[in-house]
C-alpha cells in the first residue's frame, strides 16, 4: 500500500480508530507455589509467551496480579447479573486452586473530548480450560482445550473492523477456528482525480464513507447483542482482485461494457483512449461467509447495498447491515445462501452449450448433484481442476485417456465421468479439496457415502536408531499428488479398489463381454475381406 492510498484509508476510518477500546489481558498468579499444578505453570509460560506475541499491538497490554488467596474474585468483576449467569456457568465446582492462572479482559474506551466524561474498564471474557464455557467455543471445536490462549486472545482484541492486509491482518481474520466473517467491498478505484490522487468530494467516496460508518454501527450492536458470537468484520478494497473473484464479485464487466459504449460513441481521440469510470455500480456491497459445524460447507450470503441510501447527508433511520446480519443470526431461513455456478458450460467457439466432451460430463455447482445423483447404480469419479493450474493442464491428456478406457472396458453403464471447474463453481462436499487437480470417488447412492479422495502415495524407508535397528516403512503424501500422475492405468486401479468384491467380479465380466464383442467384430472384418479377396490381418 502506497503512503498516498494509506493517507486515504485512514480518512475513512479515522472515526472507527477513534472509538476502538484499549485492552488489558490480566492474569492472577497465586503466592502458594508449593499448590502449582503442571497445568497452572504452563497458564503462566503460555501468557508469557503470549505477550510477547502482541509486542506489536500498541492498543493491548498485559499485567499479572499476584493473590495470596483464590483467584475465583476475578470472574466476580461483572455487575450485570445476566451476564453473570451467562459467563460463569461452570463455578460452582471450583477448588481453592482451580482458578490459579486464570486471564481475565478488561477494556477501556479511547479519551473522550470532553473532560467531564469518567472512563472505567470494562470486563470482558475470561479465560482458565477449567472453567471455560462451552458458549466461548467454537461450533466445530469438539475438545475444550483445542481453543487455546492465543485463540481466545486473539478473538476478544480483534479490532471492531480489519481492513484487509495480506501481511498484517490476514493472520487475525482467518484462522480456522473463526468460522463467521462480515465483509464489506468497497470502491477505492473511482474516488480519484484524473492525477491519480484522491477526491476526497467525489460521490463515490461518501457513499464509501457512509457504508464504513454503517459497518462500524453493525459490529458495535452485534456485539452488545452476542458477546459470545465471534464474527470478523472485514473490510475489502476493490484493489484486491483475487478475494473479489474468488467471491463471485464481478466489477470489471460493468466497466468494460462501459468504456467500450464510450469509445463507439465519441470521436474525442483522448476519450478514446483513456476511459474514467466516475463509479463502480456493484460496491459497496456486504457478505457474510460461514462455515460452521451444523452447515457442512462454507456459505455465503449477499447483500447489495442501496446507493440512494448511502449517497444521503443523512444516516438512515434503519442500518441495512445490522439489519442484515441480525436476521442471519434470528432468522437464518429468510437468507438464501448465494451459489457461484457457471451459468452453462460452453464450447470452443463460445456459442455451443455443451455438457459432455469426449465421453466426459462437465458439470457446474448447479448441475453437479444431478448428474452424481442421476442414476443411483451407478459410481462417478470427478476430476476437480482451475484454469490457472499447469499441473491440471497436464492432468487433462491422462483424464481423457482415463475416460478412453472406461469407455474400451465396456464400465460407461457404472460409471460417471465427470470433470468440473472449481474456480468458477462451489463445491459442496464432506472432504476438504486442498490441492489441483483433485479427484473424487463418490459411492452409488452418493447421500449415503462420503466422498474418497485419490492420494498418490511414496514408500518412504525409516532406518531404526544408531541406522541399525530394523527398517520401518511409511506412506508419504505426494507434494504434487496428481500433478505427477502419467498414466490413466493408476486410476483404473485406484478405482477398482473402490468397489466391494460382487461390483469387482460384474465389471471383469463386462470387460470380458466387451473383449469377446471386439474379437468378433474383427473376425467378421476378416471375413469380409478375404471374401474381397483381400489381405487377411497378420
Amino acid at each position: 500500500m502506497s503512503p498516498r492510498e494509506e493517507y486515504f484509508v485512514r480518512s475513512l476510518m479515522k472515526d472507527v480508530i477513534d472509538q476502538e477500546p484499549y485492552y488489558a489481558l490480566v492474569q492472577c498468579r497465586s503466592f502458594d507455589h508449593a499448590m502449582l499444578s503442571t497445568q497452572t505453570l504452563s497458564l503462566y509460560q503460555d501468557f508469557e509467551e503470549l505477550a510477547l506475541l502482541y509486542i506489536h499491538r500498541k492498543d493491548v497490554a498485559f499485567f499479572t496480579l499476584l493473590s495470596d488467596d483464590s483467584c475465583d474474585w476475578m470472574m466476580m468483576m461483572d455487575d450485570n447479573e445476566d451476564h453473570h449467569q451467562t459467563l460463569y456457568q461452570n463455578t460452582d465446582s471450583l477448588s481453592k486452586h482451580d482458578s490459579n492462572g486464570m486471564v481475565r479482559i478488561v477494556a477501556i474506551p479511547p479519551r473522550s473530548n470532553s473532560t467531564n466524561v469518567e472512563r472505567h474498564w470494562i470486563p470482558q471474557a475470561y479465560f482458565h480450560p477449567t472453567l471455560f464455557p462451552k458458549t466461548y467455543q467454537p461450533a466445530s471445536t469438539n475438545d475444550i482445550m483445542a481453543f487455546n490462549m492465543t485463540d481466545f486472545a486473539l478473538v476478544h482484541t480483534t479490532p471492531s473492523m480489519l481492513w484487509l492486509d495480506r501481511r498484517t491482518t490476514a493472520t487475525l481474520a482467518f484462522p480456522t477456528y473463526r468460522e463467521i466473517h462480515f465483509v464489506l467491498f468497497i470502491d477505492v478505484h473511482t474516488p480519484r482525480a484524473k492525477d491519480g490522487s484522491f477526491d476526497y468530494d467525489s460521490k463515490s467516496y461518501h457513499e464509501t464513507k457512509t457504508a464504513i460508518d454503517l459497518f462500524y454501527l453493525a459490529s458495535q450492536q452485534h456485539k452488545s447483542l452476542r458477546p459470545l458470537q465471534d464474527v470478523v468484520f472485514l473490510i475489502v478494497p476493490s484493489t484486491d482482485v483475487q478475494i473479489l473473484k474468488t467471491f463471485g464479485v464481478d466489477i470489471w464487466s460493468e466497466m468494460d461494457r462501459h468504456c467500450t459504449s464510450q469509445r463507439m460513441t465519441t470521436k474525442d481521440q483522448t476519450a478514446q483512449s483513456e476511459c474514467i469510470v466516475e463509479d463502480i455500480p456493484q460496491l459497496p456491497s456486504a457478505m457474510i461467509t460461514s462455515r460452521t459445524e451444523s452447515s457442512k460447507y462454507m456459505k455465503v450470503y449477499h447483500l447489495d447495498l442501496d446507493k440512494q441510501i448511502l449517497s444521503k447527508k443523512k444516516f438512515p433511520s434503519t442500518n441495512p447491515l445490522s439489519t442484515f446480519l441480525n436476521t442471519y443470526f434470528d432468522n437464518p431461513n429468510a437468507l438464501k445462501p448465494t451459489i457461484k455456478s457457471e451459468t452453462q458450460v460452453v464450447s470452443h467457439d463460445k456459442k455451443t452449450p455443451i455438457n459432455t466432451l469426449s465421453g466426459i460430463k462437465i458439470a457446474t455447482a448447479n448441475t453437479f448433484e444431478s448428474i452424481v445423483s442421476s442414476s443411483p447404480h451407478m459410481h462417478s469419479i470427478v476430476y476437480l481442476y482451475t484454469p490457472t493450474c499447469g499441473h491440471c493442464k497436464r492432468f487433462h491428456i491422462i483424464w481423457k485417456n482415463f475416460s478412453q478406457l472406461i469407455d474400451k472396458m465396456n464400465w460407461k453403464n457404472h460409471l460417471h465421468v465427470i470433470t468440473m471447474d472449481i474456480s468458477k463453481n462451489d463445491l459442496f462436499v464432506d472432504v476438504s479439496v486442498d490441492y489441483v487437480p483433485a479427484v473424487l470417488f463418490f459411492r452409488k447412492g452418493a447421500k449415503d457415502h462420503p466422498p474418497v479422495e485419490m492420494i498418490l502415495e511414496e514408500d518412504v524407508i525409516k532406518g531404526g536408531a544408531g541406522g541399525g535397528g530394523e527398517e520401518e516403512r511409511e506412506e508419504k503424501r505426494l507434494d504434487h499428488n496428481l500433478g505427477g500422475l502419467s498414466d490413466a492405468k493408476v486410476i483404473v486401479e485406484w478405482v477398482l479398489k473402490m468397489l466391494d468384491k460382487e461390483e469387482l467380479e460384474e465389471w471383469k465380466r463386462q470387460t470380458l463381454i466387451q473383449l469377446e464383442k471386439e474379437k468378433h467384430e474383427d473376425d467378421l472384418k476378416e471375413e469380409e475381406q478375404k471374401a474381397k479377396g483381400g489381405t487377411s490381418r497378420p
